[in-house]
């Protein structure tokens, strides 16, 4: 019967998927989605391609095999790796997969969910995105503002100051010299800065661990 079983392990559609919450063992965190934003609990925004990258794992997960819970000697399903709780539109009530331990060999790992009592064994690779901190979740944009309202920049490199304001249309610089500013410079300054976007969050809190006094 395992090898007619159909192998995907979670059956869900992304499109419906409205909220989603993630538990390690020492953190979690849940996203929800309104419109096309997703969000931490407090409002906090989240990486939408990150939130949806977990979502496909979820969806593309496929199982090795599956094998009864009863069969499998030492296996716990009270301490799983990660937990996946995930709330679909129109569903009853929510889909929960977690992550357990690893094979003896370490090559494949035990997953569950709370469809059946099941449990499906899955390459190890697969679950990798699973364990990822929800902290990596955040979105990674740099600096939110509106361009039309930026007034005055200031910025220090190498132990010099620049200083711009802008009065009216017109950008003049204030230091080091008193001069005018050249607007196309200044424009493309601004954009740089609301584009600047992080490869990824690795952590919150303590930023002289990362350099930063």
């Amino acid at each position: 019967l395992s090898d007619i079983r159909d192998k995907t392990v979670v059956a869900m559609e992304l499109p419906k998927c409205k909220k989603v919450a993630l538990t390690l063992p020492t953190t979690e965190a849940t996203f929800t989605k309104e419109g096309n934003r997703w969000t931490y609990a407090d409002g906090t925004p989240a990486e939408r391609a990150r939130v949806e990258e977990l979502l496909r794992a979820v969806r593309d997960l496929k199982a090795i095999r599956f094998e009864d819970a009863d069969s499998l000697i030492g296996i716990s399903t009270a301490e799983p790796r990660a937990t996946i709780t995930i709330t679909q539109e129109g569903q009853a009530s929510p889909t929960t997969l977690r992550v357990l331990g690893t094979t003896p060999s370490e090559r494949n790992a035990y997953c569950a969910t709370s469809a059946d009592d099941s449990i499906a064994i899955v390459a190890e690779e697969s679950v990798a995105t699973f364990l990822a901190e929800p902290i990596t979740y955040r979105d990674r944009g740099m600096i939110t503002l509106n361009r039309a309202h930026v007034k005055q920049l200031e910025i220090e490199q190498n132990a010099q100051t620049v200083e711009l304001t802008k009065t009216g249309n017109t950008w003049t610089m204030a230091a080091p010299v008193v001069a005018k500013a050249d607007p196309d410079a200044v424009r493309t300054l601004i954009g740089d800065l609301t584009a600047l976007r992080a490869k990824r969050v690795v952590s919150q809190g303590d930023a002289a661990e990362f350099g930063f006094n």
